[in-house]
């Protein structure tokens, strides 16, 4: 086929600097536009039955997890029953719960708000305490999962912790093994309110009567004086947090009901994450061809935005006129470069977790994503110390970048010049 010689032929290489800004101009409108297109497309196709059920499934399996650990009690619900409550949150109540439990035993008064600002100092009943339903722990829910949930639970039944088995010695596995309580915050075996009214309660959930009295006033009337009460306080915390680490990880790693449920959510949720990728993939490739397209309507040539802005054109490396097979070569790469820029789309739509999925065995999207990006960066700043101002699109494809308004002589006249100089 006969080549055209471009009519850029005597036009300038475009500068390191132009070449530079073209490539983010085009790389960040592609983002913008991919982006608006993403959200519209999405926004669109979740009106579709197939589409809105595979949501509304994922929302069922998800509310399905979150019973069963409600149903554990290592993390429950609120009252409205919309989330489950923070660790820290249900730490503290643990940490009033053993505070009463501790007056009750040492008989010690507990302070009640009340309506007009001031406390009342009133006995706490039983029903506020550990005492309260030795078989159903109702108040002490690391005892309910490690002390019911456990042992009820086949796959969960099993109390070794460092290859010694505590099945006969639970509280030494929860408090001393797991839990890794301070011991000087609590009562010893011995201690008399203890034995009279200690009932079936481990000495790690009742506090001796210093520190009862301590924590009487810290999470009684709140009083943040007592440095000893607020360490007792933020210890108990820590040492709750990592019961209900260590139970919900077992929980993931070893339940079988859990593992059930966890396969049916997975799956949906894999399948949304497949098709937020494949939506985001079609947006994104509509908005490249949009504006490829929408460039070449408007100005006749095959130029991008950026090239568009900056008054550049792209001509064949031999100054000949672009060839299909280069044109065609040339966007399928940028494309691809620019196709990086999906790592933030998706975090910014909160769909990060299309990410992890696997395209083949081991190799992620966001691994995929990640290896584009460094070419891309290392695209950008080829024209820094290529010797025709390349990056690796142009490279490829054997294309140069030329600047509208900046001319080279022809060699003709270059020589007559020369001659001139020697002549004198």
């Amino acid at each position: 086929m006969e080549r055209i010689v471009s009519r850029y032929k005597n036009n300038a290489l475009a500068s390191k600097k132009k070449h530079i800004y073209s490539r983010l101009l085009d790389y960040f409108s592609t983002f913008v536009l991919g982006f608006i297109v993403f959200v519209i497309a999405n926004a669109i196709l979740l009106n579709i039955p197939s589409i809105s059920g595979m949501y509304k499934t994922l929302n069922k399996e998800s509310t399905a997890l979150a019973d069963y650990v409600d149903s554990t009690r290592l993390q429950m619900y609120n009252e409205e029953k919309s989330s489950l409550i923070s660790v820290d949150d249900s730490g503290y109540d643990y940490v009033v719960n053993i505070t009463k439990t501790s007056a009750y035993i040492h008989e010690f008064q507990y302070p009640y708000y009340k309506e007009d600002g001031t406390y009342e100092m009133k006995d706490v009943p039983i029903e506020e305490t550990f005492l309260e339903d030795e078989y159903n722990y109702p108040l002490d829910n690391i005892s309910y999962y490690f002390k019911k949930v456990k042992a009820d639970e086949p796959s969960l039944n099993s109390y070794v912790y460092q290859n010694v088995d505590y099945r006969f010695d639970i509280d030494t596995y929860l408090y001393e093994k797991i839990m890794k309580v301070k011991s000087q915050f609590f009562v010893s075996e011995d201690d008399t309110d203890f034995v009279v009214r200690g009932g079936f309660l481990s000495r790690y959930v009742v506090f001796n009567k210093t520190y009862t009295e301590k924590m009487i006033n810290r999470v009684g009337k709140g009083e943040k004086i007592d440095s000893e009460a607020v360490n007792c306080l933020n210890r108990v915390i820590e040492s709750y947090g990592k019961a209900v680490q260590y139970g919900i990880k077992e929980i993931e790693d070893k339940s079988t009901p859990y593992k059930v449920i966890y396969a049916r959510f997975y799956k949906v949720y894999r399948n949304i994450c497949w098709y937020d990728a494949l939506t985001y993939l079609g947006s994104y490739l509509l908005a490249y061809l949009l504006l490829t397209l929408i460039l070449r309507l408007i100005t006749k040539q095959w130029v991008t935005l950026g090239q568009k802005v900056l008054n550049l054109a792209m001509c064949s490396s031999n100054e000949m006129e672009l060839s299909p097979i280069q044109i065609i070569g040339y966007h399928v790469l940028n494309f691809v470069l620019f196709g990086s820029s999906s790592v933030v789309g998706l975090y910014f739509a909160n769909m990060a977790g299309v990410l992890s999925l696997q395209v083949i065995p081991y190799v992620t999207v966001f691994s995929i994503a990640l290896f584009v990006l460094v070419f891309n960066l290392i695209s950008l700043f080829m024209p820094l110390w290529t010797k025709n101002r390349h990056d690796i699109s142009t490279f490829i494809t054997r294309i140069s970048l030329k600047d509208i308004n900046e001319f080279e002589a022809p060699a003709e006249v270059i020589s007559k010049v020369e001659e001139d100089a020697k002549n004198g």
